[in-house]
């Protein structure tokens, strides 16, 4: 736990001039850099000091930092209002990491007129009105939204016939346009509905826009797995679209929305709703994970729907079709447009920096002779500088871990502790434990409040 005594806590019941041994008369205004640091580091201990029990120690309830990051917001805003206010050398270098990453999260905290979360996206609009901008990519292909195929996809027993419908389809599609189906059961985190960890990805590739760009849509259907004896309503479908120009390669726009499938109560429709017409949405801030739009799939195991009406396992199907990955190797760095990915902090492991044998004996538990196997692994941003950021909550430990995980283990530690990352290591699993254990240690160590996440909170 972060040591109130050396972090000099600010408490958000006392105002801070006085926790500086100040007086009221003091205008913060005009408080020196030295003043504000000091301000920031006790806003810092507060909002990063760990309350939640993990399984192997404690880390952060995110809704408390969200919390508590609007309230430093809330001081912050009447003196953010002036443009000047951060051009100040001093107080800028003090303040503006800072001021970055405590407003892109403050904006989960807005809420709309009918108080209700309004920015569950994360971005810097709302939620109804970044769907009215990304409208035009995320919408269904008319097979994917017709009634024949929807109500298909509403039980399990004719999952079957929905597939044979997209076949079909692709009989009359050029080679390059064809859809790729994909059904698998996922081993991370359950649909958006919360019912499944079953999907049924379906690729809808190469759309040429009148503008000469291409359009990807990647489209998440919630379904039923094998062990499911009753399943539950399902119903969330998850679409992602990439949007690329051929000209500029290295780059593509990526855009978020979420659906439920819902039965029209005065017909026997179904209807395709955003989730942000729900309140409250169970959407979420789609970058806690995605640091890229569309993320390399790493099923649990592939599913075939049989001509009897089942789902069973299919080992053979469980690796991706390769025009899946193709697909993936080609849009490079997302742009997010209304979200800033470099405020969420610095990337993890980072490369050229020096780590010593006593950092890795006091960080694991591996013996000495594993030191360099590690040092060489630590280079994350070797590969993932500039794209594909590893940051804040897939690098700090935190509730999201155990409630969102069926591992109960975040996202960072299951694609090392398998072996995914870093590509082609040969580290033995005890070294894959310690070489997250490293990473998340000099990245946010929770236990002492240093790390580099913390050092370009305080402007490093």
């Amino acid at each position: 736990m972060f040591s109130r005594a050396k972090w000099g806590l600010v408490c958000f019941g006392v105002a801070p001039w006085l926790m500086l041994g100040l007086t009221a008369r003091d205008d913060p205004a005009k408080w020196t850099g030295e003043q504000w640091s000091k301000w920031r580091d006790g806003q810092i201990s507060q909002i990063f000091d760990p309350t939640f029990e993990l399984a192997d120690g404690k880390g952060l309830l995110r809704q408390d930092v969200v919390e508590k990051c609007g309230k430093a917001q809330s001081f912050l805003a009447p003196l953010l209002a002036d443009p000047g206010f951060l051009k100040d050398p001093e107080r800028s270098k003090a303040l503006t990491n800072f001021v970055r990453f405590t407003s892109s999260l403050d904006r989960l905290n807005r809420q709309s007129s009918d108080s209700f979360q309004s920015n569950a996206l994360g971005m810097d609009i709302s939620d109804p009105e970044y769907f009215a901008e990304a409208g035009p990519y995320v919408q269904f292909p008319p097979l994917l939204k017709s009634q024949a195929f929807l109500k298909a996809m509403s039980d399990p027993a004719t999952y079957r016939k929905a597939t044979d419908m997209i076949a079909e389809e692709n009989l009359r599609l050029p080679t390059s346009r064809r859809w790729v189906v994909f059904p698998f059961r996922a081993q991370f985190i359950p649909s958006v509905d919360g019912s499944t960890y079953g999907r049924m990805l379906v690729l809808v590739p190469n759309e040429l826009l009148p503008d000469g760009r291409i359009l990807d849509r990647w489209l998440m259907f919630a379904i039923a797995t094998p062990d499911m004896v009753t399943p539950p309503d399902i119903r969330s479908v998850s679409l992602i679209a990439t949007v690329r120009d051929p000209k500029k390669p290295g780059v593509s726009d990526g855009y978020f929305a979420d659906y439920m499938r819902n039965p029209d109560s005065n017909s026997s429709d179904i209807t395709l709703d955003p989730t942000f017409t729900v309140r409250p949405s169970p959407s979420k801030t789609c970058y806690d994970c995605h640091k890229t739009a569309v993320l390399p799939i790493h099923p649990k195991y592939g599913l075939k729907f049989t001509e009897d009406a089942r789902i069973v396992r299919d080992n053979l199907a469980s690796a991706i079709p390769l025009r899946v990955d193709e697909k993936i190797a080609l849009y490079g760095k997302t742009n997010f447009r209304h979200l800033e990915p470099d405020s969420f902090g610095p990337p993890i492991g980072q490369s050229g920096r020096v780590r010593t044998d006593r950092f890795f004996a006091d960080s694991t538990n591996v013996p000495s002779d594993s030191f360099p196997k590690l040092r060489a692994a630590m280079n994350c941003t070797s590969c993932h500088d500039g794209w594909f950021s590893v940051n804040s909550w897939l690098a700090l430990r935190s509730d999201q871990e155990e409630r969102s995980f069926e591992s109960k283990q975040g996202l960072l530690q299951t694609y090392i502790e398998q072996g995914l990352m870093p590509p082609g290591n040969r580290l033995n699993p005890d070294e894959r434990h310690a070489l997250w254990q490293a990473l998340t240690k000099e990245y946010c160590d929770l236990k002492t409040g240093k790390g580099t996440f913390v050092d370009w909170l305080r402007g490093g």
